[in-house]
C-alpha cells in the first residue's frame, strides 16, 4: 500500500535514462514536459518520493517461566515445543483513512475520528504445524502483521493486544471468569502498551503505529492467570492484562530491491 503527494512532470513518449537526469534541479525548467497525467502519459517523474502508506509490526513470543501459574494457581508446564500461537489481534486502528491513509471521520456529519476496529492476523501453518510457538526461554521466529497508522487528536495513550495461542498441555488451564480451556483449546492473553512520547521536551504523546514505520514487539508471557477462554473485546476498558510487551519504534527499512522498484 503506497501513496504519493507530489508535483509531476510528463511525457506521452518513452525516455532513456539519461533524459532523467536533473529533472527537478533548481532552476530547471519544465520546457517540453506536462505537468498533469492523462490516457496519453507514458513516463511520470515525481519531486517528492512514495511513502509507504501502512505501519509493520515485528512480533516474537516467548514464556519467562518453565512453569507457569493459571487463575487458581496450578503450575501448567510449558510444553517442550511451546505453545502454539495462531493468531495476533490489535486494536486502536481507525473506523476509516483518508487518501494518505491517516485516520479520517466516517462522514463530515459524524465528524469524529473513531479508532475502534481489530486487526486480527491469523499465523499461518508450516507443514500444517504451528509456525511459530511461545516456547521457554526461547524466542520464537517472528511474525509480520500490517497495520494502520493511529496517529489522531487527541492521541490514543495505550493499544491493547491479544495473542490467540492453544493449550497443546495435557492439562486444563483455569482461566479468568472461571473459564476452563481444556486441552487443544484455543486461549488468548492480552497485553497493554504505552503510546511513546516525543524527545524534544513537550512530551507529546505519538502514534503507537505510524506508516512508513516499523515497531518491534516481544511479548513475554509469565503467567496464566488472566487467560480468557473466549476473544477479549480490546475497546473494553476492564481487561485484565496477561502478559508484558517490550514495543520498540524505528523507520522503516525497505530494503535494495524496494527502493529500485519505486
Amino acid at each position: 500500500a503506497y501513496f504519493g503527494n507530489s508535483p509531476v512532470r510528463t511525457k506521452g513518449i518513452e525516455l532513456t535514462d539519461d533524459q532523467w537526469q536533473g529533472l527537478w534541479n533548481p532552476g530547471n525548467t519544465s520546457e517540453g514536459w506536462d505537468t498533469s497525467i492523462s490516457g496519453a502519459t507514458r513516463v511520470v517523474a515525481m519531486q517528492k518520493p512514495v511513502n509507504y502508506g501502512v505501519a509493520l509490526l515485528e512480533s516474537t513470543f516467548i514464556c519467562n517461566q518453565q512453569f507457569l501459574l493459571d487463575h487458581d494457581r496450578y503450575e501448567i508446564p510449558v510444553p517442550a515445543d511451546g505453545f502454539p500461537v495462531t493468531g495476533l489481534l490489535v486494536g486502536g486502528q481507525p473506523e476509516q483513512v483518508g487518501w494518505n491513509y491517516e485516520p479520517m471521520a466516517a462522514s463530515a456529519e459524524a465528524g469524529t475520528v473513531k479508532m475502534n476496529k481489530v486487526v486480527y492476523d491469523c499465523i499461518a501453518k508450516a507443514n500444517g504445524a504451528a509456525a511459530i510457538q511461545a516456547k521457554y526461554n526461547v524466542e520464537s521466529t517472528p511474525n509480520y502483521t500490517l497495520l494502520l497508522g493511529n496517529k489522531r487528536s487527541p492521541a490514543e495513550e495505550k493499544v491493547h493486544f491479544a495473542v490467540e495461542l492453544t493449550n497443546s498441555t495435557t492439562e486444563t488451564i483455569h482461566g479468568i471468569d472461571g473459564g476452563l480451556i481444556l486441552p487443544g483449546a484455543t486461549f488468548y492473553l492480552v497485553a497493554e502498551v504505552d503510546a511513546p512520547k516525543s524527545t524534544d521536551g513537550s512530551n507529546t504523546v505519538l502514534p503507537v503505529f505510524e506508516p512508513d514505520h516499523k515497531a518491534t514487539a516481544k511479548f513475554s508471557i509469565s503467567s496464566l492467570a488472566n487467560a480468557y477462554q473466549t476473544i477479549p473485546d480490546l475497546r473494553s476498558v476492564h481487561l485484565q492484562i496477561g502478559m508484558y510487551v517490550d514495543l520498540q519504534w524505528g523507520k522503516y527499512d525497505f530494503g535494495d530491491d524496494v527502493e529500485a522498484g519505486i
